[in-house]
């Protein structure tokens, strides 16, 4: 009988999509991906059954992404590279690690094929004092090189079909958006009509090419999270979102009755984006401001209610994400969440820890609700009375 393979990730795209941010293709001029890379890794990791190969990859990488002396000391930074370097190192013997008796490290990396001066960092970095920069950073780039020819390379990326496949649900999207905007100067009886006409013709395209499977789900996901579909290109920062929701709610809506495991997909990727960091002002990113929107308008929306049922979508999933990834726009989601009745329970579960990170960030609270304000003022006063 064939042994079932359980994995974190829901199909081997997605795998291969965490690859090309962790190991994007040379000469590339797409934006590093590699702290969403590693945002995902942190949400397999909470699945289980994490290989410690990606692991790996995810803990090294944000040592490199941490190798930043204008905001760290060089003694934080040797900690975080040695610390990765030789959870890497020990994890990877630990696999071959198979006798009553314990074998030694050099013996187990000879087995792996793991080089000896790897063994020999991790010895001078737990026995001894930390190795030098220039040392760690070298064994390190060393390290994930290693473990892209001995595993990343090893995947399967025939996508062909897939390409196609994405390439007919743009279509589909592109024309039920372009439908959708033709009906602003109709009587709203006709309009109503159009729009509703259009919603059943994507959805059965949608119903058509992706028959509930998650890989072609997924793709029909990343179409929707492209600029110009969910988010328009031409969005201000602080604009309304209701003309939008008014777009896409029906057919989002009509996806999620026939195909119960799109919400889930859809609200993930965007909790994903919304926590991504990047270079520029997070606060002036009109894109995951969008997002954000989105999630609250979703999860809150009474008219969202029963696709919210349908779909299995749970606020508690969206929450402890945020709370894990406190950044800014994950943290104004997270209290916008809280502030609404729906959700009593999470407000005793996490309102203090967001409003505790909001401080700590020097993040305004924009909201109005009094329960929330009155608890930021005691939060704010027992800080004071401790300092």
């Amino acid at each position: 009988m064939p042994k079932l393979v359980f994995t974190p990730w829901r199909n081997d795209k997605e795998l291969l999509q965490v690859r090309g941010q962790f190991y994007p293709p040379a000469g590339s001029e797409a934006p590093d991906r590699r702290r969403e890379a590693c945002s995902r890794v942190h949400m397999w990791k909470m699945r289980g059954n994490l290989p410690h190969t990606v692991e790996s990859t995810s803990s090294l990488t944000e040592a490199v992404l941490h190798d930043d002396l204008k905001v760290n000391t060089p003694s934080a930074v040797r900690a975080v590279y040695s610390t990765a370097f030789c959870r890497f190192v020990t994890g990877m013997t630990d696999i071959e690690q198979t006798t009553k008796y314990k074998q030694s490290m050099h013996k187990l990396a000879k087995e792996v094929g793991i080089p000896a001066s790897f063994v020999e960092i991790r010895h001078e970095a737990i026995h001894g004092d930390f190795p030098s920069l220039v040392v760690l950073r070298r064994a390190t780039e060393r390290a994930l090189l290693w473990l892209y020819k001995e595993y990343w390379e090893q995947l399967d990326d025939t996508n062909s079909d897939l390409v196609r496949l994405r390439s007919t649900l743009k279509d589909f999207l592109r024309n039920h958006l372009k439908v959708c905007l033709g009906t602003k100067d109709k009587n709203p009886v006709d309009a109503a009509r159009i729009s509703e006409e259009s919603v059943a013709v994507t959805n059965r395209a949608a119903a058509r090419f992706c028959r509930n499977e998650v890989e072609a789900l997924q793709i029909l996901v990343d179409i929707l999270l492209e600029r110009k579909m969910l988010v328009p290109s031409t969005r201000a920062l602080g604009s309304k979102m209701v003309d939008i929701y008014q777009l896409w709610d029906s057919l989002l809506k009509r996806i999620t009755f026939y195909q119960r495991r799109f919400l889930i997909l859809l609200t993930d990727s965007m909790t994903l984006a919304v926590m991504r960091p990047c270079a520029a002002d997070i606060a002036k990113d009109d894109y995951r401001e969008a997002l954000a929107m989105w999630l609250h308008h979703i999860h809150t929306e009474a008219s969202w209610q029963t696709s919210r049922i349908c779909g299995l979508l749970v606020a508690d999933s969206l929450l402890q994400l945020c709370a894990s990834n406190p950044g800014q726009w994950a943290l104004r989601l997270a209290i916008s969440i809280i502030d609404d009745p729906q959700y009593p329970d999470a407000r005793a579960k996490y309102l203090e820890r967001c409003l505790r990170d909001m401080k700590r960030q020097s993040i305004e609270y924009s909201g109005s609700n009094t329960e929330t304000i009155q608890a930021l003022n005691k939060l704010t006063n027992d800080i004071d009375v401790q300092v």
